[in-house]
């Protein structure tokens, strides 16, 4: 039994796990077996844990650090950097184009963190993330429906001895084939796209960092291991208070 045996096989460490639970349960969200499995996959594929001490990089990844801000992470080395507004670092997938990785940072003038436990426990940080989420997807397209889930959120001291919280979450859209259509028949609903969203989020300098990436459902178990060598390869650490 697969599961069964991916539960034997995690050793991993803990202090809060998010019972999953389902947002609009409309049309097939991920059944309880099913989020568990891919739960289970991320909890035993941790190969960053040893990775991100490891200098230079591992083969397949290149290291990101912004000194000036604070923060660390692996990224695979056929990604590509992308310039874009509002997001500190960003990198594509250039042959999956909607896999993708970016960092937020709170603001300093507006954040006072102490800890990443300042948002809640684990449940309160994956509703804080899945809101965040749907509020950046939100569509003015007539005949768009959302469908949300959150799959895990887990506490997780790195060995830097700082802690993470590690958000999984899946998010569908569904959209008309003619938003104009007057009758049921003229509005068939078809699903536009289907992806698993990864969050880790760290707080150091009194500000909120959020590693977030996201890919394709149909392909994530494809590039698991990667995925999670990124997410748990992320570090943020302490700068000089004049350098914020």
């Amino acid at each position: 039994e697969f599961t069964t045996t991916m539960r034997t096989m995690s050793a991993r460490t803990e202090t809060t796990r998010a019972s999953p639970r389902a947002h609009t349960c409309v049309g097939g969200p991920w059944t309880r077996r099913q989020a568990m499995h891919a739960a289970l996959i991320l909890s035993v594929v941790r190969p960053a844990e040893v990775l991100a001490r490891t200098t230079p990089p591992p083969p397949g990844y290149r290291l990101h650090r912004d000194r000036l801000d604070g923060y660390t992470y692996l990224y695979p080395k056929d990604w590509l950097p992308v310039t874009t507004a509002g997001a500190d670092s960003f990198y594509r997938n250039q042959n999956n184009l909607e896999e993708n990785l970016f960092v937020d940072i709170s603001s300093p003038s507006s954040s006072n963190y102490a800890s990443v436990k300042d948002l809640g426990n684990g449940d309160d940080i994956g509703k804080r993330v899945l809101d965040q989420y749907l509020v950046e997807f939100m569509s003015t397209r007539l005949g768009v429906r959302r469908e949300s889930e959150v799959v895990e959120s887990t506490f997780r001291e790195a060995p830097d001895g700082k802690l993470y919280c590690d958000v999984m979450l899946r998010l569908k859209s569904y959209v008309n084939n003619n938003q104009y259509g007057i009758t049921p028949e003229e509005r068939v609903q078809y699903l536009e796209w289907d992806r698993i969203l990864l969050a880790t989020l760290g707080v150091a300098n009194r500000r909120l960092y959020q590693l977030r990436v996201q890919t394709p459902t149909a392909t994530f178990f494809d590039d698991v291991e990667r995925l999670q060598t990124v997410r748990d390869s992320f570090r943020v650490m302490e700068v000089e208070e004049d350098e914020l």
